[in-house]
């Protein structure tokens, strides 16, 4: 089987040491020096899952990032995925409130590397 012709060719470990790293919103995530496992080892479908239909167990960081990925690399349309909740409230543990004058609360608040290993 000829991987170059399932899968285009993408530079997924850019240099970091030849641009000045800036946080603005013209870069995309994740940042070139912070490259994971996945980034390194993605190949880019046909778009032959197009009409597949996927059931995300949980609705919490780790579901919704399933979902981000699910159509950004496969191609899924987003009508495609169903969230299986077993709370009232979407989200998982990241289920706050609050507005951006007086602040927010989050009941169970995470911090996570933009790798997500």
């Amino acid at each position: 089987m000829n991987t170059t012709e399932n899968h285009r060719k993408v530079n997924h470990q850019p240099d970091a040491s030849q641009t000045r790293l800036q946080n603005v919103p013209t870069n995309t995530m994740p940042f070139p020096d912070q490259i994971g496992n996945y980034q390194r080892n993605i190949g880019l479908p046909d778009g032959k899952f197009k009409d597949s239909k996927v059931y995300i167990v949980g609705s919490g960081i780790a579901g919704l990032s399933s979902a981000y990925y699910f159509i950004r690399d496969g191609q899924i349309p987003a009508g495609n995925i169903t969230f299986l909740e077993q709370l009232l409230i979407e989200g998982g543990s990241l289920d706050g409130s609050g507005n951006a004058e007086t602040g927010y609360i989050i009941r169970g608040g995470r911090e996570m590397d933009f790798t997500y290993e």
